[in-house]
């Protein structure tokens, strides 16, 4: 019987990034035995995709933001709807009512963390809508929040509400 030597993973892990500093090292003998147009081509290439994976990634966080964003007017949105259930408010034709964010946390219908550490400043508004459509009921309150953080404003914000 033979005895297996085991290799540690030190071995292993060194062995292995050899095996692959060794590829590279190959590639890059290749591409240097092009000639110069189709190496710029390909490297005018490379940057292109690069740029790209960037614009992606980027964007896709922005995306997520912006749902982060949503999900916090959405939250005003109820917290005004409760505060304008339990005070028995009701907006007028002529007048919709505005809350802010600080008068929705200060009575507690709102979380103070809402914003998570972000500067904001949000206000909701109650407008009465006396048409029935697909969304409202007959004299139904209305309501739509407003949020203006650093790097994201609710479309329709306005500083004097």
């Amino acid at each position: 019987m033979s005895k297996v030597k085991k290799k540690s993973f030190k071995k292993i892990m060194r062995d292995l990034w050899k095996a692959i500093v060794e590829w590279f090292v190959n590639k890059y003998q290749e591409f240097m035995k092009l000639p110069m147009k189709i190496r710029l081509v390909m490297l005018v290439w490379l940057i292109v995709i690069l740029v790209l994976v960037i614009f992606i990634i980027i964007g896709s966080h922005n995306k997520r933001n912006i749902e982060d964003y949503n999900n916090i007017e959405k939250e005003i949105n109820v917290a005004m709807e409760k505060y304008l259930e339990k005070n028995e408010l009701y907006a007028t034709e002529s007048k919709p009512l505005i809350l802010t964010t600080d008068i929705l946390i200060e009575e507690g219908f709102l979380d103070k963390n809402i914003f998570d550490g972000k500067t904001c400043l949000g206000y909701s508004k109650a407008y009465y809508r006396d048409v029935y459509d697909d969304e409202t009921k007959d004299g139904e309150n209305v309501i739509n929040s407003y949020i203006n953080c650093k790097g994201y404003t609710t479309k329709g914000y306005k500083e004097n509400k």
